[in-house]
């Protein structure tokens, strides 16, 4: 099971190895770039995530760190895991698969932007 980056590694998995996976739940992975809403860095519960998440995280990392920083390093990570999979590859997962998301969800969009 994954959500966001976690679904998309999982939506990896099942098109690349898939006989590592018995099953897979993916929720909140989009498959293409378009998927991830533009105006993302606009929403306020997502921004409001962040916030929370910093204030989570932030005691982990070095005191230099900020929430600025924080911020950056998972638009980074994010950026790092843009899926870009053919209809054909998704076509191909073999292995159960559930993909959800949430009617509240803000940071892709409900179907694919073309």
């Amino acid at each position: 099971m994954g959500w966001s980056d976690g679904g998309i590694i999982g939506l990896d998995i099942a098109i690349h190895h898939p006989e590592r996976l018995r099953k897979l739940v993916a929720y909140g992975a989009n498959y293409i770039p378009s998927g991830v809403r533009a105006d993302i860095g606009e929403s306020e519960r997502f921004n409001a995530y962040i916030e929370m998440a910093g204030g989570r995280l932030l005691p982990r990392f070095p005191r230099t760190l900020t929430t600025s920083m924080l911020s950056w390093r998972i638009s980074a990570i994010c950026g790092q895991l843009r899926p870009n999979y053919t209809v054909e590859q998704m076509s191909s997962i073999t292995v159960p698969t559930l993909i959800l998301d949430g009617i509240r969800k803000k940071a892709i969009y409900p179907s694919p932007q073309t």
